[in-house]
């Protein structure tokens, strides 16, 4: 107990100095007391207190059944922690892992398993394996039915108000995240059966009877929660709980938006919390919280795909990166002239190293507008570490859980939050840039710093992630001390025996040049044994790397379900369209990429794809591949597209 006490102490400390925060509208720091900050700042300083309190092992450990993620969380302590991420076997998850590990930089990665780790779980056994978790970090004692309860007694006992609630069902992939923003944070885990999925919609009533239900059981928590200020003020919901409201009397808003209001949808229903959700997989839910509990930014890209004529000046970039700047941010900028498609696409061709994201665009669901042209889903950059995103474009989040949208894109290469809009909300409904900029660096928690309330059409805006996520420059304080679990298995070996087991270990340790070297090795001296196990393994690797002639090699290797994943197959094109571009290797590349025209971009890949082969001298090939696609157009503009196409190069 002396620890925890010891580590909370800094809590009380901080809240009573004055609070260095920027001006909303200036970069100039200035100090104010506590009584003296605005309702989002106050719950920004109260997470950031409890933030720095807490010390972090430089140690990451790897799980494979949720039994073993729950034991390995529970080894926190309220004063100590270090993260926890689960590996599923999917090549996703692994990626994730791997981006992880390149930001958070650990001295080691360790795989863990706990006794008895792969039995399934019921929905009852798992909630009360969750709860009794979190009460162990806390140092909770007595009657374990005592539940959350019990926790915020101790919580109280040590003169820290929960800032926050998780809504998860125990039944539901997402609760990974519950668990772990419950004893990072703090926070008392309201229990909610939940139905449907992200893309979904639920009907305006049946929302209202789960808000309804939701501040109900936040009564029988004992907590306040009715405004600003008291005790909570976000709600996380950790659920594959559709992402969108429909119905009478506002049509389409967004659930995070509706769920911290009172009453009804009505313009003057007053925020009570603000919200965010966590949704997908048992590891992408791990990812996100962990990400949100661990990392600290390091850099931003600002990307301002907008016209330089109002009112889209008004969202201009360059005064948030002054902001930014001063903040201590790195920066990457991609503003006019440097703003349109070829210029993502030259962004995308390279992993892409920012913990922040602002991406202005205009569009609907799959496809953006640039200055010039228009950009697919398909063409959103891998992210080389997890980042934050807000995006100022209408549509993008109406249904995220489908890789092929905007949103679900930023999701599936490596955003562990997104804000953006499930229809079309007006210009005006958006933060802009330079107020989201200036309210970052003044103790706003994410999920409060990009909304405006009072506007009506705000409600359409949706926030996926932790809301009480903080851009933070101060890394947290590490502490020299492995893990508290027996029998840690040190990567790359702890992953198997395989050749693929270890190229993964090694990228999930995160020595990608390693990992590159070991399947660029094999391909020149054996490379019969690189089948697609091995060849998926090592791809984001080379692409990390660089070594774009490898990666065509190991990407030719795959077989036909692996190269068809969405996400592997927008990887290939990222990495290989500068090839496109090289005489001496645009028709082999040209030949590799023929069979993975994506339906998306039908008509734009097949007519690169035929340039590049008519550059090379195979004019015939090229238009054959284009009468071959032709009979896959669904419709009219992709038909006339590459029947000009056809036309243009003589067939």
């Amino acid at each position: 107990m002396r620890r925890i006490v010891l580590g909370l102490g800094v809590l009380a400390a901080v809240l009573a100095a004055g609070v260095p925060v920027a001006g909303q509208d200036a970069p100039e720091q200035q100090t104010r007391s506590f009584d003296e900050l605005r309702p989002p700042q106050r719950l920004g300083a109260r997470v950031r207190a409890l933030d720095r309190a807490v010390r972090v092992s430089p140690f990451v450990v790897v799980v494979r059944d949720e039994r073993s993620f729950v034991e390995a969380v529970a080894s926190w302590t309220a004063a100590a922690r270090y993260p926890v991420l689960l590996d599923d076997g999917t090549w996703l998850a692994r990626e994730g892992i791997a981006r992880f590990v390149r930001a958070f930089e650990p001295e080691a990665v360790f795989g863990w398993s706990a006794e008895g780790g792969a039995e399934d779980w019921s929905a009852d056994e798992r909630r009360e394996a969750i709860e009794g978790a979190v009460r162990r970090v806390w140092g909770v004692s007595g009657d374990a039915s005592a539940g959350m309860a019990g926790a915020i007694e101790q919580w109280r006992s040590l003169g820290l108000t929960p800032a926050g609630a998780i809504v998860a069902d125990p039944g539901d992939a997402a609760w990974p995240a519950a668990l772990a923003l419950a004893a990072g944070r703090a926070q008392p885990i309201v229990w909610m059966p939940v139905a449907g999925g992200a893309n979904q919609a639920i009907e305006a009533a049946d929302a209202e009877l789960l808000c309804a239900a939701i501040e109900a059981r936040l009564d029988g928590l004992g907590v306040a929660w009715r405004g600003l200020g008291d005790d909570v003020d976000a709600i996380t919901l950790c659920a594959n709980a559709p992402a969108r409201i429909e119905g009478p009397p506002h049509g389409t808003i967004a659930l995070t938006a509706r769920l911290g209001r009172m009453g009804s949808a009505s313009r003057e229903a007053g925020r009570w919390a603000w919200t965010g959700q966590i949704f997908g997989s048992s590891a992408r839910s791990a990812y996100a919280a962990m990400s949100s509990l661990f990392l600290t930014p390091r850099r931003a890209w600002l990307f301002d795909g907008y016209p330089q004529t109002p009112p889209w000046t008004n969202y201009d970039v360059q005064p948030a990166a002054g902001i930014y700047r001063q903040i201590g941010l790195g920066l990457a900028i991609d503003d006019a002239p440097r703003q349109g498609v070829a210029d993502l696409l030259e962004r995308a061709a390279s992993p892409v190293d920012a913990q922040l994201i602002a991406f202005n665009t205009k569009g609907r669901v799959t496809e953006f507008h640039l200055e010039p042209g228009t950009a697919s889903a398909r063409d959103v950059p891998v992210l080389a570490t997890p980042a934050a995103v807000y995006v100022v474009h209408s549509f993008s989040a109406q249904r995220p859980g489908i890789r092929t949208s905007v949103a679900g894109a930023w999701l599936d290469r490596g955003a562990f939050a997104y804000f953006g809009s499930v229809d079309e909300p007006g210009l005006q409904s958006f933060v802009p840039q330079v107020t989201l900029a200036a309210r970052l660096g003044s103790l706003y928690p994410f999920a409060a710093a990009v909304r405006e309330d009072g506007l009506l059409e705000n409600r359409k805006l949706a926030f996926f992630g932790d809301p009480l996520w903080m851009l933070d420059a101060q890394p947290p304080q590490r502490i020299d001390a492995v893990p508290p679990l027996a029998n840690l298995r040190t990567f790359p070996q702890a992953v198997g025996p395989g050749v693929a087991d270890g190229i993964w270990g090694l990228r999930m340790s995160g020595d990608d040049a390693r990992a590159a070297e070991v399947v660029l090795d094999a391909l020149r001296v054996a490379p019969d044994s690189v089948d697609s196990g091995v060849a998926a393994a090592g791809l984001g690797a080379l692409f990390a790397m660089g070594e774009r002639t490898g990666f065509a090699a190991a990407f030719a290797r795959l077989d036909p379900e692996a190269a068809e994943d969405p996400a592997v197959r927008d990887l290939a094109w990222h990495a290989l369209r500068p090839l496109l571009l090289d005489d001496r290797a645009a028709a082999t590349i040209a030949r590799v990429l023929s069979g993975h025209v994506r339906p998306q971009r039908l008509a734009t890949d097949a007519l690169e794809l035929a340039g590049a082969l008519a550059a090379s001298g195979e004019r015939e090939e090229g238009i054959a591949l284009l009468r071959r696609v032709l009979t896959r157009a669904r419709t009219p503009k992709a038909r006339r597209d590459l029947q000009l196409g056809i036309e243009s190069f003589g067939g």
